[in-house]
């Protein structure tokens, strides 16, 4: 059970599995062009350079090194191309990735109305946060994966980078018990502890974590990255209860009642906005709100309607149509704009934190481009 040295980079196959499970419905199903826009699955990924848009700086950086992967919020393609044209800045960006052995994976939609909304409410300060439409979570499975004492703390924080151990808002949700595992290595082995033909006796712990089943996969490739065993042991238990109910947006309660002038001011300071980039306000003219509603994405109609059933008066979004401001008004809803980088960015840093710690010991740097 050897433990492997350091590698520089790690496969994009890999890397696609971690951005699949630590950001939930960060990409739908299989991997196809609508997320993984530019570039193929195979490959070394070793830097990951993440943005809101796939713009000119942001696909500078990630051209500037070979071997890296470009994720944003935003699509580079966003509808069926009829022609490419030599001088098109499209075409140009897809030259400069491809010559640069560089791939460009979009977070879906999906992932900016759950993930990013949770992170966006968290940053507001909100309490008794809960999905604003709620929708059935996953099959859960246990897993349980047998560790060395010295290694449980470095297992247990991969794995929940990796999605495991999340329960409703608690993250690294585990329980360990103690014991004495035994293997005898053999030949051709290459034990991190023991000799081969001997038995071995070490102090192990059995780390117990609910998952998602459907990434358990991307969970145990986290888990491998950092325990210490050739071979690593471990058990996985299909359970009867499901997710705790997830869905699209947030709504939440302030810590105490807010007029429009105040809640706008609220959103400023805790976003760091200010000047022509300060939060833009429409929709109705309400007047003391205490609940507040988050999306990630632009307040459409579902999300006004979804607002007003709750008895929120306020709704923060990046953006919204004509249509659902004139709903929003009809509602008693107020429009907080905030923009779309502003929306994903604290969404984009819990991202870009979770790759740093299980990259990082690979040699794969993450940058952040605004």
């Amino acid at each position: 059970m050897s433990e492997a040295g350091p590698v520089e980079g790690v496969s994009r196959i890999q890397a696609l599995r971690f951005i699949q499970s630590s950001a939930p419905n960060s990409i739908s199903g299989k991997i196809d062009n609508r997320t993984l826009q530019v570039g193929g699955l195979c490959g070394t990924v070793k830097r990951v350079v993440i943005a809101p848009y796939p713009s000119g700086p942001a696909i500078s950086t990630a051209c500037s090194r070979k071997d890296t992967l470009l994720v944003t919020a935003a699509s580079l393609i966003r509808q069926p191309v009829r022609s490419l044209l030599s001088d098109e800045f499209l075409v140009e960006c897809i030259r400069d990735l491809l010559h640069s052995r560089a791939a460009l994976l979009v977070l879906a939609g999906r992932w900016r109305r759950s993930f990013a909304s949770a992170v966006l409410a968290e940053r507001l300060g909100l309490a008794d946060i809960r999905a604003l439409a709620p929708h059935r979570g996953p099959r859960l499975v246990k897993l349980a994966i047998f560790v060395p004492t010295e290694h449980l703390d470095r297992v247990r924080a991969a794995a929940a980078h990796a999605g495991a151990g999340s329960i409703g808002n608690y993250r690294e949700c585990s329980f360990a018990t103690s014991g004495c595992g035994t293997f005898t290595p053999g030949e051709g082995a290459q034990p991190w502890f023991g000799s081969v033909g001997t038995l071995a006796r070490i102090d192990e712990v059995r780390l117990e974590m609910t998952a998602a089943a459907c990434n358990i996969g991307s969970i145990m490739d986290a888990v491998r990255s950092v325990h210490p065993y050739e071979e690593v042991a471990f058990d996985v238990y299909l359970l009867q209860n499901r997710a705790m109910s997830d869905g699209a947006g947030r709504v939440g309660r302030l810590n105490e009642p807010v007029d429009r002038t105040a809640l706008v001011g609220l959103v400023n300071r805790a976003l760091g906005l200010a000047g022509v980039t300060s939060a833009r306000c429409s929709g109705a003219e309400t007047s003391v709100t205490e609940w507040l509603a988050i999306t990630a994405g632009r307040a459409n109609e579902a999300v006004i309607r979804s607002a007003a059933s709750f008895g929120v008066s306020a709704v923060v979004c990046c953006g919204h149509s004509v249509k659902a401001e004139s709903l929003a008004r009809a509602a008693g809803v107020a429009l907080i704009e905030v923009g779309f980088a502003v929306s994903v960015a604290p969404g984009l840093a819990e991202f870009a934190r979770g790759a740093t710690e299980l990259f990082g010991p690979h040699g794969v740097e993450v940058a952040f481009v605004n």
